[in-house]
């Protein structure tokens, strides 16, 4: 930690809190002489080192051997020099010394609180405090900041808290529109964490707060990225104090609510490539403002909400089939989905006149209006969904014919209006489980879903198309047995022109709804009607299915497994010659490792983080130096599989005899396994009980004799049953 080169002082001070973390034992077998010499060690060098992203290291390692002096009393061991030793340095007329004090005290705060309790007088601590806020140097100011978060987030008594109160005006003193957008972020992420984890400290400081943060969001000088921090800041507090700002709190509505408008109004369609729905999410202000209004009508209240925002709807939905003012309607539309459920009981009367600027919406040229009205009419679709009455049964004309019509024309449609239009059906469809609605336009529906598919050279449309015909297929059951050749024809082609490497689908979205939509239309028709296609769609996939189980880059597996097993549910016993196939590669599936777990280090962290990022299905979290990575897309795949579990051994019965010790073997490891969610550990429960009847008639089929097939029945059931009492 002598060196010269930053970067080794760096990895030096990170190594040794490593080793006094995770080694801490091996402190205490040094001799005494030893563990002075690093106490001293240390003290001069968070007097001396200039770098502050060094002393903020050495800090921590500070702070970490005090921690284990403070937990190792009979050792003898202590540090009484430290705190006074770190006392003068507040007082040093060098700022970097200045800085090296209040990192400690932002260390030893967090993870040596009591010695602080014990070692320092609260009120010299807070003078000391005081100063740093007031610092000349910036770099001191913040690490007093921070200092001063961190130590009041660890006080649990409010007569701690009270030695601070007068802090708060100093907290927000780099809030201002003079400040500047570094220091101002700077300030917002720690007065966040204090907000989040100590709210009631600003109780008495609230409406000088909300003030000082209007001001800020309001200048248009500051970038976007500032003005959200102070935003997410304010409703932070606002939640936490609404109920004692009652009186004020119709006043401050009027300040904050239109503040979250400005960042709708940032939609500049200009400024990106509107391609997919997820290219959404390039609106960076726009999509903030949408996923911050929730919060707000949280804050103040429905009522108080819709109140000050009546001229904001009144001026997007007066005439939302206007093309120029179509960013007030895009506006008024998202507002109407995004704070649906938090004012339900407001908008419900109000339905009628909501519907009629969605319908409007939807005959606008504007692309973007459009998408913004179908995402309206997903969301009614989820929220008033139980209720048909409300929802469902009065508008459901107006709606399919707006479908139907845009389907029709879908070479003047957009990309993404065009998958909105098959997810708002999917989604319509299945509010609709009674088949009390779309039985009546499916024929409308499914042609042009179909002509879409036939005409559209899309792949990305093409799969939400699929969807929405599994969807609609899944509800109108025996109706559907005039589509199913057609569309049989037309998926199987296109299954043998992927695997054949006509058509590209690298990522397998595609395949995968194929798969997925075949696997409900031959569960919905008569056996007799698609056993031949079973057999044939099996017969050909097979040969596929190791590289999609070893594809990485695809979920196609986790549709293939679904697909093999509705086809076991059709054919029944003729699905025989198919087990050995596939139920060894179910197996292996169900028993993936999708979790491991190792010790974390700063080099193999930044590692991680730069393979997660080319692998997006790898999550990495840090517990106390332990590394846990979870691959979500093998999680998936493993959760997908142990579903299928029940659905084979409730239609093969005796035909799955040879694999019924293996799938019970891999059964209880899942019930046992606490990492997984209750959803499989849930079907591996339900398959329990028909994996007993398939031994049961194995065994019978085989003429094995009864007192035989109870001896082994009864000693099967004992080995199941400790799990299932875990359970």
């Amino acid at each position: 930690m002598k060196s010269k080169d930053g970067q080794v002082r760096s990895f030096c001070a990170v190594l040794l809190k490593q080793n006094l973390g995770i080694f801490d034992d091996a402190f205490f077998k040094l001799p005494a002489n030893s563990q002075n010499n690093i106490k001293h060690f240390l003290l001069n060098q968070i007097e001396n080192e200039g770098d502050i992203h060094i002393t903020r290291h050495i800090a921590e390692c500070i702070a970490c051997l005090t921690s284990l002096l403070a937990g190792n009393t009979q050792n003898g061991s202590s540090w009484k020099e430290l705190l006074p030793f770190l006392m003068k340095l507040a007082g040093s007329k060098h700022a970097f010394k200045r800085a090296a004090f209040y990192a400690c005290i932002d260390q030893l705060a967090s993870n040596a609180m009591d010695t602080l309790r014990g070692g320092l007088n609260m009120n010299d601590l807070r003078d000391a405090l005081v100063k740093g806020l007031q610092d000349k140097t910036d770099c001191v100011r913040e690490c007093a900041l921070s200092a001063v978060v961190s130590l009041l987030c660890e006080l649990s008594e409010m007569a701690e808290l009270h030695y601070f109160h007068k802090m708060v005006p100093l907290l927000f003193n780099n809030i201002s529109i003079n400040a500047g957008d570094k220091t101002i972020c700077k300030t917002c992420q720690c007065l966040q964490m204090l907000a989040e984890n100590q709210a009631s400290f600003f109780a008495n400081s609230m409406e000088n707060i909300v003030k000082c943060l209007v001001l800020v969001i309001q200048c248009n000088t500051l970038e976007w990225d500032t003005r959200k921090l102070c935003m997410t800041l304010l409703v932070t507090l606002l939640s936490e104090h609404c109920e004692k700002l009652q009186p004020v709190l119709p006043d401050i509505a009027q300040q904050v609510i239109p503040l979250v408008f400005q960042f709708l109004a940032t939609f500049d369609e200009s400024e990106f490539e509107w391609n997919s729905p997820d290219d959404d999410d390039e609106q960076y202000h726009f999509q903030f403002g949408a996923e911050i209004l929730p919060d707000v009508v949280g804050v103040f209240g429905a009522d108080l909400f819709l109140n000050v925002t009546k001229p904001m709807f009144d001026a997007g939905f007066a005439d939302s089939g206007n093309e120029h003012n179509w960013k007030q309607t895009l506006i008024a539309l998202k507002t109407v989905e995004v704070t649906l459920e938090a004012c339900i009981d407001l908008y419900e009367p109000q339905l009628a006149s909501i519907m009629n600027a969605t319908g409007r919406s939807l005959s606008n040229k504007n692309h973007y209006i459009k998408y913004a009205a179908l995402s309206v009419i997903k969301q009614l679709s989820v929220v008033f969904g139980d209720d048909k009455s409300i929802f469902l049964q009065p508008f459901h004309e107006p709606i399919m014919k707006a479908f139907g019509s845009m389907l029709s024309n879908y070479e003047s449609q957009h990309r993404c209006v065009l998958i909105q239009i098959c997810d708002a059906l999917a989604q319509f469809a299945y509010i609709d489980e009674d088949n009390e609605v779309i039985s009546k336009y499916c024929g409308s529906i499914l042609n042009g879903l179909f002509a879409l598919l036939s005409k559209c050279d899309d792949n990305l449309i093409k799969s939400y198309a699929l969807k929405a015909i599994s969807v609609i297929c899944s509800i109108i059951q025996d109706e559907f047995k005039e589509f199913y050749a057609t569309l049989m024809k037309y998926n199987t082609q296109l299954l043998q022109d992927i695997f054949g490497g006509k058509v590209k689908d690298e990522e397998g979205k595609l395949r995968g709804r194929v798969m997925e939509c075949v696997g409900q239309m031959i569960l919905v028709v008569d056996a007799q009607q698609c056993r031949n296609d079973a057999h044939n769609i099996i017969k050909y996939l097979l040969p596929f299915q190791k590289q999609e189980q070893e594809n990485a880059h695809s979920e196609s597996y986790s549709f293939m497994m679904a697909l093999f097993a509705s086809i076991a549910e059709v054919l029944g016993a003729e699905f025989t010659p198919y087990v050995q196939h596939v139920i060894p590669p179910l197996l292996q599936t169900a028993q993936k490792k999708t979790i491991t777990v190792g010790i974390a280090n700063s080099m193999a962290m930044e590692d991680d983080h730069k393979f997660c990022k080319q692998d997006e299905h790898i999550v990495t979290e840090e517990f106390g130096g332990i590394k846990l990575q979870v691959n979500t897309a093998e999680m998936n795949e493993k959760i997908v599989a142990i579903q299928q579990f029940p659905r084979y051994a409730v239609c093969l019965e005796g035909e799955l005899l040879q694999f019924v010790k293996p799938m019970s073997a891999v059964l209880t490891n899942t019930i046992k396994t606490r990492s997984l969610s209750s959803e499989p550990r849930r079907y591996a429960i339900e398959t329990m009980s028909p994996l007993v009847n398939c031994l049961k008639l194995g065994l019978s089929n085989k003429n094995v004799a009864v007192n035989e097939v109870n001896k082994w029945v009864t000693e099967f059931v004992s080995e199941m049953l400790p799990s299932l009492i875990d359970a």
